[in-house]
């Protein structure tokens, strides 16, 4: 099973990566989609089906949909500007997370850590149901203010044009 894991996990790395370096804005926001079909199963497996089935149908269904029609409006233009995130801190941010992820590990195999560990994720998960309810809000309201940013401009100038027709 940590195979599986691990194997999911480096796909879910690749696309990302992908996502962040690729030059279209259509196919950027693919692979994003895929990032989060990954991320999705990966939930699943790990024994939180409602999280993984609220995750793949916004962050790969809905979140997917509203960038397309976005792309549509405002065309498939080539990403050109200088990346905004110094490589270092990338790189400080991936071994971190990594390493969060090996101590992680760890402990899962330490049988008395482990209980504990278990009991923790699930109080968070399915007792404490703030952390994903606000996850979802929070993606819900990026999703309908990107649209509206990318929108709102377009129909300022169509409105502004047909005033002056």
């Amino acid at each position: 099973m940590t195979f599986l894991y691990l194997l999911i996990m480096a796909a879910l790395l690749f696309a990302a990566h992908k996502a962040t370096r690729i030059k279209g804005l259509l196919k950027a926001a693919l692979w994003l989609s895929g990032t989060s079909a990954l991320t999705s199963t990966l939930i699943y497996l790990m024994g939180s089906p409602g999280i993984a089935v609220i995750e793949l149908s916004v962050g790969a269904g809905l979140v997917t949909v509203l960038f397309v029609f976005s792309i549509s409006i405002i065309g498939d233009e080539k990403i050109t500007g200088e990346i905004f995130i110094p490589k270092w801190l990338a790189i400080s941010i991936t071994v971190v997370a990594f390493g969060i992820l090996g101590i992680m590990t760890a402990i899962d195999s330490i049988p008395q850590l482990k209980a504990v560990q278990a009991e923790l994720i699930a109080d968070t998960i399915w007792v404490d149901r703030k952390l994903d309810i606000d996850i979802q809000a929070g993606l819900i309201i990026s999703g309908v203010l990107g649209i509206l940013m990318i929108v709102a401009p377009t129909t300022a100038r169509w409105m502004k044009e047909k005033r002056n027709d």
